[in-house]
């Protein structure tokens, strides 16, 4: 196809042309310039009209594809739940590329050389990639940490030795509050490259403790009372059953490891707890904790140990979430009644509503924020 550049230099006529022309028309050449100019655009025209009509239906084709992949993209980008934010941001980047790809197809159409205009682009590409390098490594894994959705806002993670809840994920850094009130700025390629752990991902977490016993103590009483102290709290679930075991002989005392799981809220609460109540129920069965001394006795003196609580409290259950669904085990089908069934099935029934009425309302105010913004 012949290019533009070709089409003007034909129809702008030479200073010996329009010397020619004005003798030949005896000083009337305006007149005769246009009416060359006329007929070469028409020839150029009838010559190209194939070549001109499918340049067009190059553009209009280019136009409605870029259309439909960018739409059909944040469809799919939609129905995975990958945040808007993110949908926006790649459908940008996906448009730009089709749009510079489709320009480069008509230059090329048009018979203009792009190989220079690409080797500059592609030079100018890398140069400004070598440039910014970190901060294209933080956005790459910031669109990794926001499409793949594995962590969300309010997780407690730990990573490189910092332990906090995450408050806000971006393209760039990840913010984090720590226990002690304190913001930390996280870049995202070290959430990506890093081992990070994910304390709130189940919901509920496994509390470890080491209580030290005398050599002398009675281990089997030592272990009956550390697991009733585990029992008294309704917050420290049954499933995982509690366990109490010596895990270690050191010179000084026997270590004896509790363990219990608790939901992730409940977390330092039942660790505090099971410290002070554990503390108090040794001393009130006559075990106590090892640590150095010199005890003199005259006659039948008995050793007094104060106690903070006389007795356990009474256990009482902790009440599930009225938007959680109460799972029901083949233990708890054996331990509790028809009655007890039917009232937590009927109760998972009326969450499933609730939150499939609640994805209805938000797909709904989806629909209304596309509606307006189309307006």
């Amino acid at each position: 196809m012949a290019t533009i550049f070709r089409f003007l230099s034909s129809v702008t006529p030479t200073s010996s042309d329009a010397s020619s022309a004005s003798s030949a028309s005896g000083g009337s050449g305006s007149s005769f310039s246009w009416e060359t100019i006329w007929n070469t655009i028409t020839n150029y025209f009838q010559s190209n009209a194939w070549n001109i009509l499918f340049w067009f239906a190059t553009l209009v084709i280019g136009v409605i594809f870029i259309y439909i992949v960018v739409r059909l993209f944040r469809l799919i980008m939609r129905k995975r739940g990958v945040d808007e934010m993110a949908v926006r941001f790649l459908s940008r980047i996906i448009k730009f590329a089709l749009w510079t790809f489709l320009v480069l197809i008509l230059l090329a159409l048009m018979g203009v050389p792009i190989t220079g205009l690409t080797t500059a682009v592609s030079a100018a590409i890398l140069a400004i990639g070598m440039a910014l390098r970190d901060f294209l490594s933080h956005l790459a894994a910031g669109i990794i940490l926001i499409g793949s959705r594995n962590y969300k806002k309010g997780d407690c993670i730990q990573i490189n030795g910092l332990e906090g809840a995450i408050v806000d994920i971006n393209f760039l850094f990840t913010t984090v509050r720590t226990y002690d009130s304190t913001r930390v700025t996280i870049p995202n390629s070290m959430m990506v490259n890093s081992c990070v752990t994910n304390l709130h991902a189940l919901g509920m977490r496994r509390l470890a403790l080491h209580f030290p016993v005398a050599h002398d103590a009675d281990l089997d009483l030592a272990k009956k009372t550390l697991l009733e102290v585990m029992h008294s709290d309704g917050r420290i679930k049954l499933d995982p059953v509690p366990t109490c075991r010596l895990s270690g002989i050191n010179q000084n005392y026997l270590d004896l490891l509790c363990l219990c799981h608790v939901d992730y809220e409940d977390y330092w609460d039942i660790y505090f707890y099971i410290w002070d109540q554990g503390y108090d129920a040794l001393k009130r069965v006559g075990i106590h904790t090892p640590y150095q001394r010199v005890s003199v006795y005259q006659g039948q003196d008995k050793e007094e140990f104060p106690i903070s609580h006389p007795e356990l409290p009474t256990r009482v259950e902790k009440k599930p979430k009225d938007d959680e669904i109460r799972h029901l085990s083949l233990v708890d089908y054996d331990e509790l009644t028809p009655e007890q069934v039917a009232e937590i099935m009927v109760h998972n029934k009326k969450v499933r509503e609730k939150k499939k009425a609640q994805k209805e309302k938000e797909k709904a105010k989806k629909a209304e924020g596309k509606k307006q913004a189309k307006k």
